[in-house]
């Protein structure tokens, strides 16, 4: 799977399941331990660089408009 800290998951990633909680998703499981269920635990490296290279190309950039 594929998870975002701190940034939006921007339905770039069309490979991975979908799986929302009202009208536009086919629910979830209703357990807190579904989780854990479904993963395992795993090391993550976190990337503290303000070059952050995101799935096919994107950009977090924050763009502003000077008026």
């Amino acid at each position: 799977g594929l998870a975002y800290a701190n940034l939006p998951c921007i339905g770039a990633e069309v490979q991975l399941p979908f799986g929302g909680v009202k009208k536009s998703g086919n629910g979830y499981p209703s357990a807190r331990e579904a989780i854990e269920a479904v993963t395992e635990r795993t090391a993550w490296t976190m990337n503290n660089s303000t070059e952050i290279e995101m799935a096919q190309g994107l950009s977090a950039d924050i763009v502003t408009r000077e008026e």
